[in-house]
């Protein structure tokens, strides 16, 4: 009847030397649970509906899957290592698409 209330998880010292990688790990992960979770439903945002009613749950998701693969291409990164301007571009679109469906990441 009543939820207990979810305990905040610890955050270790090492998991804020490199915050960036370390939410781009969680981010990752988490926009993958919340395709496979979405997937059933085929719940889409009404600008994806108004774009392309017939293929609406196929361009969201396809846009829900590059923002998981910016996060972890990112997460994946090494910083003594150069990236490859092809890859930056992709890594920055998929974090901006983020950014710009942030509100319609529901569930």
């Amino acid at each position: 009847m009543f939820r207990k209330k979810k305990k905040e998880p610890k955050i270790e010292l090492c998991e804020l030397w490199s915050l960036d990688h370390t939410l781009a790990r969680i981010i990752s992960s988490y926009l993958k649970e919340f395709i496979e979770a979405s997937r059933p439903s085929g719940a889409t945002p009404e600008s994806y509906c108004q774009k392309d009613p017939e293929n609406s749950w196929s361009l969201w998701e396809a846009d829900l899957w590059k923002m998981q693969k910016a996060f972890a291409d990112y997460a994946a990164l090494d910083c003594s290592a150069v990236c490859p301007e092809e890859k930056r571009k992709e890594i920055r679109e998929g974090m901006q698409l983020f950014i710009d469906k942030y509100d319609a990441l529901w569930y």
